[in-house]
């Protein structure tokens, strides 16, 4: 969101978070206020896929959803291709490795840059309730 630039790796994330909040029942992100909620997002990993007890789910689905939501855009699925070939794999009953942490600043194009995310977050909110006034108008 911070960077200026929209990537297909940031769709997948948006997808990541979404599978994440229905296999634990929350967002992982919720703060206060929705300022809050987004500073943490841009500030922090998403929280390990830990599901409330008796949920089970398939080391498969627990890697899909790492490859969809790590932190750094190089830690997810460059394009929806490599995410459905994965996919193809796990209902095969094949194993997929997740891929591997960067150290935050050893990959300059791809590690998310806070300087300007102030200012994101403060157009990505009027944006959204712009869009609210709409649709309950």
């Amino acid at each position: 969101m911070d960077s200026g630039k929209v990537l297909p790796s940031a769709e997948l994330y948006a997808l990541g978070c979404v599978l994440w909040t229905l296999v634990m029942g929350k967002p992982a992100f919720s703060g206060d206020d929705a300022v809050q909620s987004l500073l943490d997002q841009l500030n922090q990993e998403l929280p390990p896929l830990d599901p409330p007890q008796g949920t089970k789910i398939a080391a498969g689905f627990r890697v899909l959803v790492g490859k969809l939501t790590g932190y750094v855009p190089g830690e997810r699925y460059a394009n929806a291709n490599d995410l459905l070939s994965d996919i193809r794999k796990v209902r095969a009953g094949e194993t997929i490795e997740p891929i591997p942490k960067q150290h935050k600043g050893t990959e300059a194009d791809s590690a998310p840059a806070r300087a300007n995310s102030g200012i994101v977050i403060l157009i990505a909110l009027v944006v959204a309730n712009l869009i609210l006034l709409v649709l309950a108008g």
